[in-house]
Order: C-alpha cells, then structure tokens, then sequence
C-alpha cells in the first residue's frame, strides 16, 4: 500500500500506475487525510470472433473481379 499526495498524484499519475502491482493499493492524500484509493482492475478477456460475423455487411461492385484492361494482354 503506498501513500502519495495530491500534488504527487497530479505530477506522476502515469508512472505511479505504471508501477502499482495487481493486488495493490495507491491512496492518494489531501492535507494528510485520505481522499481516493486507486487499484489495477484485472486485464480485459480478449474477446473471440465468430466465423461469419460480418456478413452482409460489406458490398462489391460488380465486375470487382475482372482483369484491368492493361493486363489483360498478359493473362491470354
């Protein structure tokens, strides 16, 4: 558990956080008397991606596929 002031807090919040473990506690003070207790919240789940999700969602122009009209000499 670690102890720091407001005007501390304000300063360094970023390397403070960096530094807090997962089972501690930051209390940040106001003229000596306790003002917020800050925790790490554990790490979001990654979240899976169903098969087949986006469909119908994107649209192709007709012809999308067909060859350029400069390469179609090659592919002859």
């Amino acid at each position: 558990m670690q102890t720091v002031s407001l005007e501390v807090a304000q300063a360094k919040l970023p390397k403070l956080l960096k530094e807090l473990g997962q089972q501690e506690q930051l209390i940040i003070t106001e003229h000596g008397q306790p003002l917020a207790t800050v925790t790490k919240s554990p790490p979001a789940p990654a979240r899976s991606r169903v098969f087949g999700c986006c469909r119908g969602m994107f649209k192709y122009a007709s012809g999308w596929d067909a060859p350029e009209e400069d390469f179609r000499a090659y592919m002859e």
